[in-house]
């Protein structure tokens, strides 16, 4: 199969946009694990299924971190639910941004997403401090900045990053 001179051209001059569906894939995929294991883990808890696969253990988790607190497990389901819910909407609007790069589309929804996932860890960050859980904060925070450097990446590389000239 012989590829025409005009299809090289602008299937090479495409690296940096494939570069940027590649990342916003990935935050897509990583959000949508995430959510897919507190889902699982919410399930758990309601004695719906009872499944070790997939399941996040965050309940869990959530529990040790609030008995600072002294809340109970229902606040640790009801945070636990609305990570779920932030993780979710996430892994949506990076599915949206993914299809409406490969799609030619502007960037305007990649940055929308980033700037949500910056939110979720953000919020997180907040939660360490306020339950004082401060050796779960590297996780966020590197989580935090790699987010942060994806947003740039969208925002610097060109579409036509890596063509020949």
């Amino acid at each position: 199969m012989s590829v025409s001179p005009k299809q090289s051209r602008s299937s090479s001059k495409a690296v940096g946009r494939i570069l940027k569906q590649m990342l916003v894939g990935f935050w897509f995929l990583y959000f949508a694990l995430i959510a897919l294991t507190n889902f699982v883990d919410l399930m758990g808890e309601a004695g719906v299924v009872d499944w070790t696969f997939l399941d996040s253990n965050n309940q869990d988790y959530l529990e040790e971190v609030i008995a600072v607190y002294d809340l109970g497990s229902g606040i640790a389901t009801a945070l636990l639910a609305g990570a779920f819910a932030i993780e979710a909407a996430a892994a949506l609007l990076f599915a949206r941004a993914f299809l409406t790069l490969r799609a030619g589309g502007g960037g305007r929804e990649a940055l929308v997403a980033i700037a949500w996932a910056c939110g979720v860890w953000g919020a997180f960050l907040v939660a360490v401090e306020v339950f004082v859980a401060y050796s779960s904060a590297s996780v966020f925070r590197e989580l935090f900045m790699l987010t942060i450097a994806t947003g740039i990446a969208l925002v610097v590389i060109p579409d036509e990053a890596g063509s020949k000239a």
